[in-house]
């Protein structure tokens, strides 16, 4: 088995191994269901996926042997609490999913596939940058109402067609829309990791 654990991830996590499915799940936007029937394989492998970024060379190749061990059924189930009871294509389909986030997020953008990925440092700085833009959209008196949207795109249609200013009025609009979108992303991702370190500061 792999040997990054539950604790090598920036997050406060339920205590039982279910629970810890199918939260990590729910964070890798991967098939709740299945990730709870993979047990104690499924979560080393979730867990080799949030933080594979910041591995280096050798640790990576341990991480990926953790998700390939998946689509290995049986797995020796006797060395597992809680073993994987996907059937072989579950397990494949899981796998492929897991190394699908794994290569988004490294050799991609991982800002634009999982902030989960980002360090808190960087996550910060994503934090700072969109909420820079959140605020010059408040000063230029931008809002993000959906019935003001709505009332734009109506006031189109019945004058069939956006003119210029329009379109560069809409474009604007919807690249605020998105920089809000985000920034609330990224506050519920820095949400979660601050009660983490909360409990930890308590506990100590």
């Amino acid at each position: 088995m792999s040997n990054l654990s539950i604790k090598d991830i920036p997050y406060q996590v339920p205590q039982d191994t279910k629970g810890q499915l199918a939260y990590l799940a729910s964070i890798l936007r991967i098939d709740k269901g299945k990730a709870i029937k993979s047990g104690e394989p499924g979560l080393n492998a979730m867990i080799s996926v949030l933080v594979y970024r910041h591995l280096d060379r050798n640790q990576r190749i341990t991480a990926l042997r953790s998700i390939r061990k998946l689509s290995s059924i049986p797995d020796s189930p006797e060395l597992y609490r809680l073993p994987n009871t996907l059937t072989r294509s579950e397990s494949k389909s899981l796998e492929q999913a897991l190394i699908t986030r794994t290569l988004d997020t490294t050799f991609v953008n991982s800002q634009w596939w999982g902030l989960w990925a980002l360090t808190t440092e960087e996550l910060k700085s994503d934090l700072d940058f969109h909420s820079i833009v959140n605020d010059a959209g408040g000063f230029l008196g931008i809002t993000f109402s959906a019935m003001s949207f709505k009332d734009f795109l109506d006031k189109a249609i019945k004058s069939k067609g956006i003119n210029k200013k329009g379109w560069i009025s809409l474009i604007i609009w919807l690249s605020f829309i998105a920089n809000k979108s985000s920034l609330d992303t990224a506050e519920e991702e820095m949400d979660r990791r601050i009660i983490k370190k909360q409990i930890e500061t308590n506990f100590h």
